[in-house]
């Protein structure tokens, strides 16, 4: 149903982007009952194709190539991550019963991460070596122009999103211990935050200079070393710091911790493509 409404709308030749907010309303119309996740994610070819055609401009054939490719990778999220997330949340909710959350648990969320990305990139790679110059061209711009306009958080804006995050998780607000616990880690992802805006300036540059080297595919290969060392949900600072949080609440804290993650847990199990 989804597809062929789609084929109808470009029958037609109305311009997809702009019918963007239309169809996810009808998308919600027809999935009653359904989360916002779960929209999300039984639509996330779509989604993903919408929101790499924000940067690239592909001719007719390279979009049909684009579907394809936000189908089977979506497949392959499904088949693959969605387990690998249930796995590392029951790793992490173990520890937390033994208040033994410590660097290595934590750090399996930055792997599942890194993997998601590094997936989609490694099936991008032959699309993005087949772009002409003034394909090429308007990627760039887009990407420079996002680059431009990234704001860097301030101590008070990552506090109320680390405050924020711990209510969510423990279910309640943070005492003073616990609060200045937050702000000192706010303090550091500032830091974080602004030495990464350094590396990601250099990454770009990066990824930019493939598209004019002869051998595209090989270039796109080494820089998703250098992507991978760049995609970090946590870093040491960090995990010490949810750690020391984690492992200090008490039973019914703890508990409430835990029927969190049960939510999260639920959640993915619902999800499908």
């Amino acid at each position: 149903m989804r597809v062929k409404l789609l084929k109808i709308i470009e029958s037609l030749g109305i311009d997809m982007m702009s019918f963007k907010s239309g169809i996810l309303l009808l998308i919600l119309f027809l999935c009653v009952g359904c989360s916002k996740e779960q929209v999300m994610y039984r639509y996330g070819d779509w989604l993903l194709e919408r929101k790499i055609l924000e940067y690239a401009k592909f001719n007719r054939d390279q979009r049909k190539e684009l579907e394809k490719i936000s189908t089977q990778y979506m497949l392959w999220h499904e088949e693959k991550m969605l387990p690998t997330y249930l796995t590392t949340l029951a790793e992490i909710k173990k520890s937390i019963e033994k208040r033994q959350v410590d660097e290595k648990k934590i750090s399996l969320l930055n792997n599942a991460y890194q993997e998601t990305f590094l997936e989609l990139f490694n099936r991008m790679t032959p699309l993005l070596s087949e772009m002409n110059q003034s394909q090429v061209d308007v990627l760039q711009k887009k990407i420079l122009m996002r680059q431009s306009s990234q704001v860097t958080p301030t101590l008070e804006s990552m506090t109320l999103a680390n405050r924020a995050f711990f209510v969510d998780l423990v279910g309640r607000s943070p005492k003073k211990e616990e609060l200045k616990e937050l702000r000192d880690l706010s303090k550091s992802q500032v830091q974080r935050h602004q030495e990464e805006q350094v590396k990601y300036g250099k990454t770009i540059q990066s990824f930019l200079s493939c598209f004019y080297e002869e051998d595209k595919k090989r270039c796109f290969l080494a820089y998703k070393k250098l992507l991978s060392s760049n995609l970090i949900l946590f870093d040491s600072k960090e995990v010490k710091a949810w750690g020391r949080i984690l492992n200090s609440l008490n039973k019914e804290d703890q508990r409430k911790v835990i029927r969190t993650l049960d939510k999260y847990i639920d959640l993915i199990q619902t999800l499908d493509f």
